[in-house]
């Protein structure tokens, strides 16, 4: 028994394939970018900082209480911007070996946003303190299904199948 890539899958699942790593391998590079002089402090990496800090700068507003902290460096994006990547990461790592041609309703997409907002309607009027595991959190639940609607889109006209077969 061995285990083999299908030869009988179109040339569009083994485009879709590639253009799932690709995508993956990116938002990977991104990741990365905001984290690394964190993970790593006395690399070479930390010369890249200011240019780093300047660039995510544009996408979150970098509140140092609201930011994770490794080796007591911020990350360059707030909890909640850590959760919504980190979560489109794991969702992208997963669609590379899983993917269904299930839809997801907006409705569906609503709930999954109502935590995040909740949490920012409960912190800016005062019902609790900040909590950058909160926010870490809701921003991985509302990616995660966030990504599922985009990768039903994607693959919209191709059917599921098996990428790796058994082979006796």
């Amino acid at each position: 028994m061995s285990l083999s890539l299908s030869t009988d899958i179109p040339n569009e699942i083994n485009k879709m394939l590639l253009l799932r790593i690709l995508i993956f391998s990116l938002i990977l590079f991104w990741c990365l970018g905001f984290s690394i002089t964190s993970f790593f402090p006395d690399s070479i990496f930390m010369v890249f900082y200011p240019f780093l800090k300047h660039i995510y700068s544009f996408l979150c507003h970098q509140v140092d209480y609201k930011t994770i902290r490794v080796n007591d460096i911020h990350f360059l994006v707030c909890a909640r911007c850590t959760g919504i990547y980190f979560g489109t990461l794991m969702t992208s790592l997963i669609f590379i070996f899983y993917y269904t041609n299930s839809d997801i309703s907006s409705k569906f997409l609503f709930f999954a946003a109502a935590p995040m907002i909740l949490d920012i309607i409960f912190y800016s009027t005062g019902i609790y303190d900040y909590s950058a595991a909160i926010s870490f959190s809701t921003g991985i639940i509302f990616t995660g299904q966030r990504s599922q609607k985009r990768n039903c889109k994607l693959k919209s006209q191709i059917k599921s199948r098996p990428i790796l077969t058994l082979k006796n």
